[in-house]
């Protein structure tokens, strides 16, 4: 196969790489794992034309065992298309850990003498190439975008999201509030089989509860379970947003039970009070909150939950959590001080109860 340009394109351009006629090999990595199956299921669908004849024409590669994985791939590519076009390889299961990757560098060498007549999708895992500012750089996206188009499958846009759950529940005929879909969003972290799960979850409620047939971010609330990997947990951002002490130190406690990183609980922590402070300051400027969450990209029902949780906070008070965030950050990796008791110091500076009131402020 010929040399591919580094350009990394996103699922947009699927539709009609597959119209044109899908050919050479691509890497599919990023974020969304639901969906790079089922884009593969697509281009399966699109290259294997002759039923009965997957045998000869479908194969898929573990490199769990890198010995056994370099002889199915050599295999694999060698193989003729029998009565179709093309065949389909997916390689799965290269390690990239390491500063050296032998199961890498031999993928990259089968490919570079792999015939046009088949195609090939190199298939990571989200938690298997971590795709940051840093990666395209890297010495392992160099040797792939080499030897094939890297494709990145990012978060869906909450518009999309929101459409694919209502057409779920619609199939299970049910329906669903904007802000059980909010709350629905923020608790999976956006990510498709999370999503997926807690939909089937909610179903099953509905039809034991029997009634009312749409749900409700009271329901979402009761039923559904934090996704691990968000970046900002819903329990933490729901407890700073109601500015409760008690609360907020009872997520500490299921961090902490968690062995979360205080560092990270800290950093979550800040981006939840920067946002307050950049909304404080469009509604202290006189914008709505449609206004505001236009304005700084957030989702609109997301924005007015923000919006209720500091109009009647003093402005001072926010920009002081920021502070002292930021503070406790600083001392968290430079003191030898217990760093759960620092992360609840910073709750007790924070939510003194005197300085939230306005008119004591």
């Amino acid at each position: 196969m010929a040399k591919m340009p580094k350009t990394i394109l996103t699922t947009d351009a699927l539709p009609e790489i597959i119209k044109q006629g899908i050919s050479g090999a691509y890497v599919f990595f990023g974020e969304e794992d639901y969906l790079k199956t089922v884009w593969l299921s697509r281009i399966e669908k699109a290259v294997m034309t002759a039923e009965g004849f997957e045998l000869f024409n479908r194969f898929s590669v573990s490199f769990s065992d890198e010995r056994a994985g370099a002889a199915a791939l050599a295999d694999a590519l060698f193989a003729a298309p029998m009565m179709q076009e093309k065949t389909l390889v997916d390689i799965r299961d290269i390690s990239v850990s390491g500063a050296k990757s032998p199961a890498l560098d031999e993928v990259c060498r089968a490919l570079q003498s792999a015939g046009e007549d088949t195609v090939v999708i190199i298939f990571f895992r989200s938690d298997e190439l971590v795709f940051d500012y840093r990666t395209e750089q890297s010495a392992i996206f160099r040797k792939l975008s080499a030897v094939a188009k890297p494709i990145n499958f990012d978060i869906l846009p909450d518009a999309k999201l929101s459409a694919w759950i209502k057409k779920l529940l619609s199939e299970r005929k049910l329906t669903i509030t904007p802000a059980a879909i909010s709350v629905l969003l923020d608790m999976c972290s956006r990510r498709m089989y999370a999503i997926l799960g807690e939909v089937e979850k909610l179903s099953a409620y509905k039809k034991f509860a029997g009634g009312s047939t749409e749900i409700t971010d009271a329901d979402v609330k009761a039923v559904c379970t934090q996704n691990a990997k968000d970046e900002i947990p819903f329990a933490m951002s729901d407890a700073a947003s109601r500015w409760s002490l008690k609360e907020i130190l009872g997520v500490f406690e299921v961090a902490r039970d968690r062995q979360d990183e205080p560092l990270t609980v800290v950093a979550q922590l800040g981006r939840i009070y920067t946002e307050m402070l950049r909304v404080k300051a469009a509604l202290d400027a006189g914008m709505t909150p449609t206004a505001t969450a236009k304005a700084l990209g957030m989702n609109e029902y997301r924005a007015g939950l923000v919006c209720n949780s500091v109009k009647n906070v003093p402005v001072g008070v926010i920009e002081n959590a920021v502070l002292l965030t930021y503070e406790t950050d600083v001392k968290l990796k430079s003191t030898q001080t217990d760093k759960w008791v620092l992360l609840d110091e910073l709750a007790a500076k924070i939510y003194t109860p005197k300085s939230l009131r306005g008119q004591d402020a």
